[in-house]
């Protein structure tokens, strides 16, 4: 065996995978957090939690990138960045179908 097709990896997490990751916790608990109060207040809630939904996404399209350019380091430990690419587009399927049954 030949030591140049040995490949060495550092045993560390990507600080940018876990900031993914965080970005989808945050996101996740909005949703719920909104869902939750909306069933409480019986659907009367205000432009607020739309705008705050809103933002919600954008942390999750942000998430979901960074994700990706942290899944690309193969320097690195790749279950953080796995974990943060599923949570953020599993919020953004969310917000998706969310939008969808509030328009029909």
């Amino acid at each position: 065996m030949r030591k140049d097709r040995i490949i060495f990896k550092s045993h560390e997490q990507s600080d940018i995978g876990i900031m993914s990751l965080i970005l989808g916790i945050i996101s996740a608990l909005s949703v719920v957090y909104s869902i939750v109060y909306s069933y409480v207040r019986q659907g009367e809630i205000n432009d607020r939690f739309g705008v705050a939904l809103f933002v919600t996404l954008i942390m999750s399209i942000v998430g979901a990138v960074l994700g990706t350019i942290a899944r690309k380091d193969t320097d690195k430990l790749q279950l953080i960045p796995k974990l943060a690419i599923a949570l953020n587009i599993l919020v953004i399927v969310f917000l998706g179908a969310l939008l969808w049954i509030g328009l029909n």
